[in-house]
């Protein structure tokens, strides 16, 4: 029988037993860690939306007009409603007047109404401005195997009067 006094083998086990514990420790603390990380990022990147409207910007005779500038604008389930936030998209058609933009957002999934305009190149004075409505585009749930839902919206711009 032992006095008062416990021994060190008697307070942490056998030599070495508390080293192999805080090891123990900081692995399932780092393990953790990594595993809030990655959860915390997927949540993120689960609520990241997306949607696509393309389509090709045209005068008069249906030739494409190149260098035209396209705004989008998206707004909750109709378009009378306040727009998305951040949802105010801008591109340039191509060289035959085609255009794709990818409207994202952290709100959703939701059903958009998207408006789009387009507005001639500085140098064709004689096509005025024209818009068209995508009345349901579905913005969804991004991945990296998900196809997004797309519209498409073709814009004739018409002779200025």
């Amino acid at each position: 029988m032992r006095g008062v006094k416990e021994s060190q083998e008697d307070i942490v086990g056998p030599a070495g037993r508390s080293d192999l514990m805080r090891i123990s420790i900081a692995f399932g603390l780092a393990l953790a860690a990594a595993v809030a990380v990655a959860c915390s990022n997927a949540i993120l990147e689960d609520s990241h939306v997306v949607g696509v409207v393309y389509g090709r910007v045209t005068q008069p005779g249906g030739t494409g007009v190149a260098g035209a500038l396209v705004s989008l604008v998206a707004h909750d389930s109709v378009c009378s409603s306040r727009p998305l936030p951040a949802q105010y998209a801008v591109t340039l058609t191509d060289s035959a007047g085609g255009y794709r933009v990818e409207l994202n957002t952290i709100l959703g999934p939701l059903t958009a109404c998207v408006d789009v305009h387009a507005k001639p190149p500085s140098g064709q004075a004689v096509l005025d401005s024209a818009s068209v409505t995508v009345p349901a585009l579905r913005l969804k749930q991004q991945c990296d195997f998900c196809v997004p839902d797309s519209a498409r919206a073709d814009v004739a711009l018409p002779n200025k009067p």
